[in-house]
């Protein structure tokens, strides 16, 4: 049934939106940090730089400040690169992680498809087996009263015996 729009929300639909709104933001947290982190260090190694370059070596203001420019530059793509660098080898280390375990599931699957199959063929090889234990009591039955035997027994056996015998010649791949 669709929902009108003057309904209100049920708790647990409030709840959900909540938690869908706090995932992202944290999501966009962590998203935005590492570049915040990588201004807020090079804004530092500039101003450091500034501040011993005007303050310690008394150079004038001008010198001061291509100075510091120089060094937040260097510092900006240095420790962006770093970062860079760092979120590509943790990826790559998830990808495989993250091939390996596909892997290993698609072996456990085919493990256990293999394992259905040889189960199946067990359970077909003692019906097969109880099949022949009633076809010898039978035959020996029938061996001393041929004509009190039933006629529709005989023809239920045969049809067991033949879709047995097509189920056991056909092969068993999945």
């Amino acid at each position: 049934m669709a929902k009108k729009s003057n309904e209100k929300p049920t708790d647990n639909e409030k709840k959900y939106q909540k938690k869908v709104a706090q995932e992202k933001k944290k999501l966009e947290r962590i998203i935005s940090t590492p570049p915040k982190a990588v201004l807020m260090l090079s804004l530092i190694v500039g101003l450091l730089t500034f501040t011993f370059t005007f303050f310690g070596n008394l150079k004038d203001p001008i010198s001061a400040i291509l100075q510091s420019f120089i060094a937040f530059s260097i510092a900006f793509i240095g420790i962006g690169f770093s970062v860079s660098l760092y979120f590509y080898y943790k990826s790559e280390a998830l990808k495989k992680e993250y091939h390996q375990m596909v892997l290993n599931e698609k072996q456990d699957r085919e493990q256990a498809e293999q394992q259905r199959i040889r189960n199946e063929i067990s359970e077909l090889e003692a019906i097969e087996r109880e099949l022949a234990d009633k076809r010898s009591k039978s035959s020996v039955n029938r061996s001393g009263n041929d004509e009190q035997a039933p006629r529709y027994s005989r023809n239920t056996l045969s049809d067991e015996e033949a879709y047995l015998d097509e189920v056991l010649n056909s092969n068993f791949t999945p």
